[in-house]
């Protein structure tokens, strides 16, 4: 398995989808470094038709993630299945993830810079976001609160994808 987590993506947000309970839990990417990720695995999964794991990782307690924020979702914005394609469910959230953001639903963990020009000021820009931001959508099936969800956060550290789904052609 490839080490991949939150230490080797890139992302500014996380948002991690969780179908069980129609919630998203949207994070800035740097607290989960906070959390012991090289620990021994408390899950791991595998894919229909591969033979051992193609992923594991830790569990978060979602309240205790630094600077969370949690969106509900309507139920009914999706058919897909726990038993789905992990392609499939991965589409899923990040097309549930779009809809979210084009109703401003989607709460930002950005940094703004405070502008002290009075020109600028006048013009209206008291403050600007300076950066594009990137997001890493993941499907989490049971992220949230019990009794449908876990009460974590799955948090993926490695992975290995034999079948290479997913991966851009």
């Amino acid at each position: 398995m490839t080490k991949y987590g939150p230490e080797e993506d890139k992302s500014d947000i996380r948002i991690h989808v969780g179908f069980a309970t129609s919630a998203v839990f949207v994070f800035p990417s740097k607290s989960a470094l906070e959390w012991e990720l090289d620990r021994d695995p408390d899950w791991c999964v595998g894919q229909r038709g591969v033979i051992g794991q193609t992923g594991r990782g830790i569990l978060v307690p979602w309240r205790e993630m630094r600077g969370i924020r949690s969106v509900s979702f309507p139920r009914e914005w999706t058919t897909v299945s726990r038993h789905d394609d992990e392609v499939l469910k991965g589409e899923c959230a990040v097309r549930v993830v779009k809809l979210l953001l084009n109703q401003g639903r989607i709460p930002w963990c950005s940094e703004g810079i405070e502008i002290s020009d009075a020109e600028l000021q006048i013009e209206g820009k008291d403050l600007i976001v300076n950066r594009p931001i990137s997001i890493q959508v993941k499907c989490d099936w049971l992220a949230g609160d019990k009794p449908l969800g876990s009460g974590n956060l799955a948090i993926q550290t490695y992975e290995r994808n034999p079948l290479g789904k997913g991966v851009p052609h």
